[in-house]
Parts: C-alpha cells; sequence; structure tokens
C-alpha cells in the first residue's frame, strides 16, 4: 500500500491516470485488459465531485494539497470469493477515516501484473484543505495497522496488506502463460462485483 499527497496542479493529471486516460508507464501494463477495470463511478462524476470540493472549500494558496491518493493491491492471500467484501471494507474504512463525502474516486486496475485499487480523496476539515492536520504522523502510523485490523475483523482468516505499493517482479517459479492462467482462474467476474459493490 502507498499513500501520497497531490498539490491541484496534479490533482487532475492522476485523476486522468487512474481512469487510463493516458497509458501506465509500467512495464506490465496491458492495454487490452483494461476493460476489465472497474470503476466506483465514472471519470466525468470524479471530476465534478473535485471541482464541487475545490469550488467549496478554502484553499490556502497554490501550494495547499488538494488530494490524497493511495494504492491498495489485492492480497495474494484474499480468497476469490472475497473480492468484493475485501474491496468494500477497503472503501468503509476510507470512508469512515477521511469522509464519505470527500470520496473522490475508487479505481481497480486489472490491466497490470497485481490487481490494485486506487482511491482519492479530498482532504477537508472544517470546509478547509488540511492535508497536513488530517494527514499527520498519526494517520500515517496507524494506516496500515488500523486498515489490517480492520480486515481481520471482517474475514475468519488473515489477510496481508502489503506495505509497499504494486510489487514489480513476477514469481519467478511461473512462466508468462501460467501466470495469465492463474490470473484468469483467481479473478472474479468484473460485472458481479460491480452489481454488488456499494455506490
Amino acid at each position: 500500500m502507498h499513500i501520497q499527497k497531490n498539490k491541484k496542479g496534479d490533482a487532475k493529471r492522476i485523476l486522468n491516470e487512474a481512469y487510463r486516460a493516458t497509458d501506465s508507464k509500467s512495464e506490465y501494463y496491458n492495454k487490452a485488459e483494461s476493460k476489465n477495470n472497474i470503476e466506483l463511478w465514472n471519470k466525468e462524476k470524479a471530476l465534478t465531485k473535485l471541482q464541487h470540493n475545490i469550488d467549496t472549500n478554502k484553499i490556502r494558496n497554490k501550494e495547499t494539497v488538494i488530494t490524497i491518493t493511495s494504492v491498495i493491491t489485492k492480497p495474494k492471500d484474499l480468497k476469490p470469493q472475497d473480492e468484493r467484501a475485501f474491496w468494500q471494507e477497503v472503501i468503509n474504512y476510507h470512508n469512515d477515516k477521511l469522509g464519505k463525502e470527500n470520496l473522490i474516486y475508487f479505481v481497480i486496475h486489472k490491466d497490470e501484473l497485481n490487481d490494485h485499487a486506487h482511491i482519492c480523496y479530498t482532504p477537508i476539515k472544517d470546509n478547509k484543505f488540511q492535508a497536513k492536520h488530517i494527514i499527520n504522523k498519526e494517520f500515517l502510523n496507524n494506516y496500515h495497522k488500523e486498515l489490517q485490523e480492520r480486515l481481520n475483523k471482517k474475514f475468519d482468516y488473515h489477510i496481508t496488506i502489503e506495505r509497499d505499493e504494486i510489487e514489480k517482479q513476477y514469481d519467478p517459479r511461473l512462466s508468462f502463460n501460467e501466470y495469465k492462467a492463474n490470473r484468469k482462474r483467481e479473478r472474479l467476474s468484473n460485472k458481479e462485483i460491480e452489481r454488488n459493490i456499494v455506490k
């Protein structure tokens, strides 16, 4: 998992990357599989929500952090039948911590080495952008631990949340075709996830 603060000049660029308006620079990116990506809602709604939050809340200056983005990789030990519940619990945790009204987008990428979600929030409190007070040392120290504990309570087995960003290496024990076959076997129906995930 990985968390990042973004200023106004970067916010829309990162949103475009999440929605694949621009191609990924990852060496494992497979554009043909981008059609399998799952969006909580579309890019237009995300842009509208972002602009609304910018227009209706106080921004101190051009250096103000406008969005907080996080990348969560699907755990290797997650059972396929629990994928929808896992992503829903990830959303619920972030909504509780950062406010449902501040959620800008949630996009699951299935077109790279490992399935992972891009999550974006506006760091707003008391009608002001206050990233330094929201994403502070305490938040960062507890982020991984709290999410891990919440998932442990949700499921009856341990799910490992990786601290690092998307893994860069294939399993050396697998050929590329074996890797792709495993992905196909493990993948749930995207349409089923979309129908059931809370919007």
